[in-house]
């Protein structure tokens, strides 16, 4: 009696299985890669508006310490400020020390120092955030929509409100952040 069966072969399943596998973790990969893409865009734009917030709040400190007539600050030609030398800016030295907090010369007058605060604080914008911008004025904050401040002038009854610009990493129309306060 013969015994031989004829068992079918099996020839190339195994790479079948490996070609199966490697498309499967390609595919898992790239769904990895987007997730990390993703969190990486949501982190930027967190960073981003961690900062417009601390650049607001920036521009009105420097108000505070410059209180003599914050008016100034809203009816200098605001398109960029001008480097007057009035301020010695905040930062550090080589070995990461922080300078000294910076001071108003004594030989500026008020409106100067306010030309130089708009300076310094919209060069950091420009520098922090992605086509940034930003403008101190006073509002009501109401009617106000993305990109276009409802500014009514210097008239004291409206709080004194900054308003900062930038396009968002994730590519959706320009972002703002408006902060209001009483000086």
């Amino acid at each position: 009696m013969n015994n031989s069966h004829n068992i079918p072969s099996q020839a190339g399943a195994s790479l079948i299985e490996v070609l199966v596998s490697t498309v499967i973790i390609s595919i898992v990969l790239l769904g990895l890669m987007s997730l990390q893409i993703t969190s990486l865009q949501a982190n930027q734009s967190a960073y981003a508006r961690s900062q417009a917030s601390i650049l607001a709040y920036d521009i009105l400190e420097r108000m505070r310490v410059n209180s003599t007539d914050v008016t100034q600050y809203f009816s200098v030609n605001a398109a960029v400020g001008v480097d007057r030398g009035c301020v010695v800016f905040n930062e550090y030295d080589a070995s990461g020390n922080l300078l000294p907090i910076p001071l108003p010369l004594p030989n500026c007058t008020s409106a100067q120092i306010a030309e130089d605060d708009l300076f310094r604080w919209r060069n950091k914008i420009e520098a922090e955030l992605a086509l940034g911008n930003g403008l101190v004025c006073r509002s009501d904050l109401q009617g106000d929509s993305a990109g276009s401040p409802d500014c009514e002038g210097n008239t004291s009854d409206f709080p004194i409100v900054v308003y900062i610009w930038w396009q968002d990493s994730r590519g959706e129309a320009p972002l703002q952040l408006s902060v209001s306060s009483q000086i």
